[in-house]
């Protein structure tokens, strides 16, 4: 496995790298954003912290939520990972993108349950789009995390359920 110091320069240059494509779309795309967004509408002060709420939490320009998704579920992964070993990660975020699978795919049913819709729209008041932000990332990035620790292929075996799981949903 690779030292930690070696671990921490890959995973800072992908995020700079990720960063600068993000930032580099904003910059041009920003007259039009800014204008379709209405962000400033209700005035200066609420619409700085709408936009700083959708830059670090969901999309500023259109389709622009998985890079930022991508910036901030790394850092959350990236983080946890030096208290978490990655088996427990991949554990702990499955659920959160089972979630957001039964949201987006399966609306009708999951938002009917009173428990399921407070919790959705709690969320949502925070960090706007609950299928379309961070929380879709986790898993995919845990997953990423534990692939790159084992550096080997996984076996049928271990694939089997979450395949099965996969075509299920």
């Amino acid at each position: 496995a690779e030292s930690p110091a070696v671990h921490r320069k890959i995973y800072k240059g992908f995020f700079k790298r990720t960063a600068s494509l993000y930032a580099f779309w904003f910059v041009v795309l920003s007259p039009i954003t800014f204008f379709i967004r209405d962000w400033f509408d209700e005035g200066f002060l609420p619409g700085l912290l709408r936009f700083l709420q959708s830059l670090l939490f969901n999309s500023t320009f259109r389709a622009s939520w998985y890079l930022s998704a991508l910036l901030l579920g790394m850092l959350l992964i990236h983080a946890l990972s030096r208290f978490l070993r990655a088996k427990t990660l991949v554990f702990l975020t499955l659920p959160v993108y089972l979630l957001c699978c039964l949201f987006t795919n399966y609306y009708g049913l999951v938002q009917e349950i009173p428990f399921f819709s407070a919790f959705r729209q709690g969320y949502e008041t925070i960090f706007i789009s609950f299928p379309n932000g961070f929380a879709a990332a986790l898993f995919w990035l845990a997953l990423s995390n534990l692939l790159a620790e084992t550096k080997k292929r996984p076996s049928r075996r271990t694939l089997t359920v979450p395949v099965l799981v996969g075509l299920l949903l």
